[in-house]
């Protein structure tokens, strides 16, 4: 079942498919360029990222990694284990955000700047930014949300 949460900021169509860019990392992709399948490889060895969002250009330009996402839909990990994760991905320095999709909202985390994740000598969950899921929001509100958290 598509992620509710991923349909209301457009990485997962309605429909269910996935939007133009975003790449699942445990299921194998036809049409990835050597790059963007490299950087897939990269994510899967985190194990707990589910896809990667990939932005791409129409005039030849290699993509790039616009975020990591990971389904928390479930619920199966915990502010712990996601601050590790962010801790993690934050030091590899691939990816400039990582998208956490909970049952009501998408947590935004920034991995492109200063360790806003450390409290004193902690390691913390700590969100730049939540988008929560609304049936009420159109479209356009939607993917202002979205471009608003990338900045």
């Amino acid at each position: 079942m598509a992620n509710i949460s991923l349909q209301a900021v457009d990485l997962i169509r309605t429909d269910g498919k996935l939007s133009e860019g975003l790449v699942p990392v445990h299921k194998r992709s036809s049409g990835l360029d050597i790059a963007e399948k490299a950087v897939v490889c990269d994510a899967e060895t985190f194990e707990r990222i589910d896809y990667v969002f990939f932005r791409r250009f129409s005039d030849g330009r290699s993509s790039q990694v616009a975020a990591y996402v990971v389904d928390n839909s479930d619920e199966r990990l915990d502010e712990k284990a996601l601050a590790n994760l962010h801790l993690q991905v934050w030091l590899q320095g691939t990816a400039p955000l990582l998208y956490v999709a909970w049952p009501s909202r998408v947590d935004v985390l920034a991995c492109a700047r200063g360790p806003d994740f450390w409290d004193g000598n902690e390691n913390r969950y700590n969100p730049a930014r939540a988008i929560a899921k609304s049936g009420k929001r159109n479209h356009q509100a939607r993917r202002s949300s979205l471009e608003t958290a990338l900045l």
